[in-house]
């Protein structure tokens, strides 16, 4: 039982140690999360290639592994971010990331999601309905992208650096 016991104490503390505080600084704070939405637009710009090449060959299920790839990243990262402590602050820019992480997960399923049940005799009416609901949840994340961007600017404001414009 002992060794029970000890074993998941073990795996409890490596479970956690990959996402301990990783920074020093609320600068290196702010670049964590960044990273998680540089990952996320790297997952869906691999999505929207292989989208485009559905539209031509029809081949609607390759889609499904680059949907499944965005929302177990989502998930990994909901996770993670909740078991986080705040640092310097960071407790609006944490909730306003998990509010775009699960704007995302829902994208996902209501936008991505639909097309993988085309094959090649689906309607153009079809078709176009799921395009226009992939082209109004972007609307939404758009919407959400920019209140992250503001909280975040927040942020540095509050710990006393500047985002770069240029960036997510």
């Amino acid at each position: 039982m002992t060794r029970i016991i000890c074993l998941f104490i073990l795996a409890t503390f490596i479970s956690t140690a990959g996402i301990s505080q990783k920074y020093t600084t609320a600068l290196e704070f702010n670049n964590y999360i960044v990273t998680i939405n540089d990952s996320l637009y790297k997952y869906g710009s691999a999505w929207g290639t292989k989208f485009v090449e559905s539209r031509t060959s029809h081949n609607w299920e390759e889609l499904t592994p680059h949907r499944l790839k965005l929302e177990n990243f989502i998930q990994k990262k909901r996770e993670e971010l909740k078991k986080l402590a705040p640092f310097k602050g960071s407790e609006d820019l944490v909730a306003s990331m998990l509010d775009f992480l699960k704007m995302e997960s829902q994208m996902a399923w209501k936008a991505f999601a639909p097309f993988e049940a085309f094959d090649k005799n689906t309607s153009d009416d079809d078709l176009k309905d799921a395009t226009d609901n992939l082209m109004r949840q972007t609307k939404v994340e758009n919407e959400k992208l920019e209140q992250l961007r503001a909280t975040q600017d927040r942020y540095a404001t509050k710990n006393g650096f500047s985002i770069e414009k240029s960036g997510w």
